[in-house]
């Protein structure tokens, strides 16, 4: 799993917690079919201008759908040249560690005191000097 995607709410490349546009899109579909008139509009005489406003509405999700789904394929579009700029870093001497990938030569603290650093593809992981520690 990568780091930029992790921090970005993914779960790796293949994973996606939000909703695909075809999914949005069968929501969407059924919503359609449910909106009709309610009987006491048609009664009314009231049928004409309420019709023209569902329609407005489902114009509208339709257009709504529509940016789902090129949202949907620029989300792909961007993973794949993320999967691609890692798969380089590694290539060109780059580590991977906890889920992140590092450039050469790049340092981090992994937390708890502990400095890491990215030599040749191997990292390399030691308490951290300027750290103080409490003696007892």
């Amino acid at each position: 799993s990568s780091g930029i995607n992790a921090e970005y709410g993914g779960e790796g490349h293949g994973g996606d917690d939000m909703m695909t546009s075809e999914v949005m899109e069968n929501k969407m579909q059924g919503m359609m079919h449910v909106m009709t008139l309610p009987p006491d509009a048609a009664m009314m005489g009231e049928d004409k201008p309420m019709q023209e406003d569902i329609n407005d509405l489902l114009s509208q999700l339709e257009s709504m759908n529509a940016q789902l789904r090129t949202l949907d394929s620029n989300i792909q579009f961007v993973k794949s040249k993320v999967m691609q700029f890692e798969n380089r870093v590694l290539v060109e001497g780059g580590c991977e560690h906890e889920g992140k990938v590092y450039s050469q030569g790049q340092e981090w603290s992994a937390g708890n005191c502990t400095k890491c650093y990215c030599q040749g593809g191997l990292v390399d992981c030691s308490p951290d000097p300027s750290c103080a520690r409490l003696v007892v």
